[in-house]
């Protein structure tokens, strides 16, 4: 994830990749300019009178929220939850590094209020626009 403390080792993993995919001579330091310093301008300016492939790194410091829990369930009339869902991702045996980053980025969005949501629920097929036009249709959801 973008800012966490092992983003810059990424980075750096993918610029060599990209250093031998395109047969960038490497050095054992890797070109990495400041966001919006004088190296990482010139670089992006002169790309076009650049005559054989190049890569580098420009860093930035994001501002990331992440969430402090996540949740997702169906109350039933009681309050009481009668379906909780699993909000990890389920890793493929055949993927060797999907469990190693299935919990990695939490599932949640980022600029969502904290709170509770209560609402009637409605089977919207596959969420599409047409499900939702039918559910207009039906008399069944109101468009504000």
């Amino acid at each position: 994830m973008a800012g966490a403390p092992r983003d810059l080792e990424t980075a750096k993993h993918f610029l060599a990749h990209l250093q031998q995919e395109l047969g960038i001579n490497g050095t054992s330091e890797f070109p990495i300019y400041s966001a919006g310093s004088d190296e990482a301008r010139a670089a992006t300016l002169d790309i076009s009178a650049y005559t054989k492939p190049t890569a580098w790194i420009n860093t930035y410091y994001p501002v990331l929220n992440s969430p402090l829990d996540h949740s997702l369930q169906i109350l039933g009339e009681d309050g009481n939850p009668v379906w909780t869902a699993e909000l990890e991702e389920v890793s493929d045996g055949t993927d060797p590094y999907a469990a190693e980053y299935a919990t990695a980025v939490l599932a949640w969005h980022g600029i969502s209020r904290g709170g509770k949501a209560q609402g009637k629920l409605i089977y919207a097929n596959y969420g599409r626009k047409q499900d939702y036009d039918a559910l207009v249709e039906a008399g069944m959801l109101l468009l504000l």
